[in-house]
């Protein structure tokens, strides 16, 4: 179907499952049965090993068509495109772009020779920038040195190295998003609040979905030993929905016993432990002490080094 479909049509399955093949056959079909000059089609990639498959792969169709060709219109149709291919736009999306650029160039007043560097000639500039950068924070010449420098000795063990290669994945992270700046400026956002809500929901639907796991497992054992009854009766009384706070109680249920009796199995015994260190983590984070629930305690221990590190 996605073939043949007309229009915008998105195809989203995972690695090794025929995305490639899927789109050369549409390319094909647009060709043979559309009309279509392959010299009028982009087609654009990640990467140029992608991209020379692609090409190659549409190669051996076209000729494999040409072979088989009907009448001699669509053999001088398919011998034309198989002309046509070298100069078909089939790359990695920076080369397209750049190429653009160059065509352009005198309407974006730029230099008709502007290329784009590769990582061995940007990590050079990046690592001499964020080496200087550092200096001068270590100089407190910026508003936020002191931030910096707490951050450096706090998590880095006074190695500014590590925060320089913190910045870098971060870095590298939000370059993959449409819109990094707006990224980096809710999170600032959210860091500024003294409530986690959202990893308050994101504890939320991993216990749930822990509940629901382990209901699996232990339902069909719950005959073999009264511990894994009372766990049992915890983990299902887990509410659906509701409140956060109410998540604490049928948690703090689940408790491994002072002492399992005589013969219980070291399998069950085993499966058990985890069920119990799961359980007491998730009560770790809920439990309310001075006004703070344990997730709200590690939230406002790191938020601001958090939010240093983003700025």
């Amino acid at each position: 179907m996605a073939v043949e479909h007309a229009g915008n049509t998105l195809v989203s399955a995972g690695a090794g499952t025929g995305k490639t093949s899927t789109l050369v056959s549409r390319v094909l079909h647009w060709i043979t049965e559309k009309g279509h000059s392959i010299d009028r089609l982009l087609m654009v990639t990640f990467t140029e090993a992608s991209a020379a498959e692609m090409r190659q792969r549409i190669r051996e169709l076209l000729m494999a068509r040409f072979e088989k060709a009907a009448d001699d219109d669509e053999a001088d149709h398919i011998g034309e495109q198989l002309a046509r291919l070298e100069q078909a736009q089939i790359s990695t999306l920076h080369s397209f772009c750049l190429r653009l650029v160059r065509e352009n160039f005198h309407l974006l007043e730029i230099d008709p020779d502007a290329r784009v560097l590769d990582d061995q000639q940007t990590r050079p500039l990046q690592e001499r920038l964020l080496d200087e950068l550092m200096r001068e924070h270590i100089e407190g010449a910026h508003e936020n040195s002191a931030d910096v420098q707490r951050l450096i000795r706090t998590y880095a063990a006074g190695v500014r190295e590590r925060v320089q290669g913190w910045i870098k994945q971060v870095h590298g992270f939000v370059r993959t998003l449409p819109d990094p700046d707006d990224w980096i400026e809710r999170e600032l956002l959210a860091y500024g609040h003294m409530v986690p809500e959202l990893w308050k929901e994101w504890l939320s639907v991993e216990i749930r979905d822990w509940r629901d796991r382990w209901i699996q497992i232990l339902t069909p054992i719950r005959s073999e030993n009264d511990y894994v009854e009372q766990a049992l009766t915890g983990v299902t009384a887990i509410p659906n929905d509701g409140e956060f706070s109410q998540l604490a109680d049928p948690l703090s249920v689940i408790r491994k016993p002072g002492r399992w009796a005589n013969g219980t199995p070291a399998e069950l015994k085993k499966r058990m432990d985890r069920c119990y260190a799961e359980a007491a983590q998730f009560g770790d984070w809920l439990n309310v002490s001075d006004g703070q629930s344990g997730l709200e305690e590690d939230w406002n221990h790191v938020r601001s080094d958090m939010a240093t590190l983003l700025k």
